[in-house]
């Protein structure tokens, strides 16, 4: 087995009762990783994503990782795991990736710093613990019928209680 961390999306999922509400995309792979007997666990982050750990087979991760809306984080697996050798393309993608879900570049330089080499000074949690700072709340607009992400921040699950669930 192997373990892989994942940013995924949240899909519309209007429980038995039809209340409109949202569950994270990696519970259509729920089987799959079951059948592997592995498991995962997850914490929602900015922009309608999950940050989502994954213990399967290397089949069930690459087809993970293959999946549209799915980025697997790296290929490190544990908080402790230190970034040097992080590329300077990784470095970007990541970066590109974090602004695009709602980050702003100053918290991203305060948490990483503003170059490769303090990237690379970094561990692998603080990264993880960077894009775990905060969530939005959502809210449901009876109007649009779509679940919105534009309540108050709120504080995510720690990425070491997600890591300790899934070892």
């Amino acid at each position: 087995m192997s373990i892989g961390w994942f940013l995924c999306p949240y899909i519309r999922d209007d429980g038995p009762l039809g209340r409109p509400g949202r569950t994270c995309a990696m519970d259509i792979y729920t089987a799959t990783i079951a059948g592997d007997g592995g498991a995962w666990s997850e914490t929602e982050v900015l922009g309608d994503i999950a940050l989502v750990k994954v213990r399967a087979s290397d089949t069930t991760l690459a087809t993970i990782a293959s999946a549209v809306g799915f980025v697997r984080v790296l290929a490190k697996t544990a908080l402790a795991n230190s970034l040097s050798d992080l590329t300077a393309v990784q470095r970007t993608a990541i970066t590109n990736k974090l602004l695009v879900m709602g980050y702003e570049q100053t918290e991203i330089n305060a948490a990483m710093g503003n170059t490769l080499a303090l990237w690379r000074a970094k561990t692998f949690g603080d990264l993880l613990s960077l894009i775990a700072t905060r969530r939005r709340k959502p809210r449901y607009d009876a109007q649009t019928d779509t679940i919105l992400l534009d309540g108050d921040a709120q504080t995510c699950r720690p990425v070491s209680s997600v890591d300790a669930e899934v070892v």
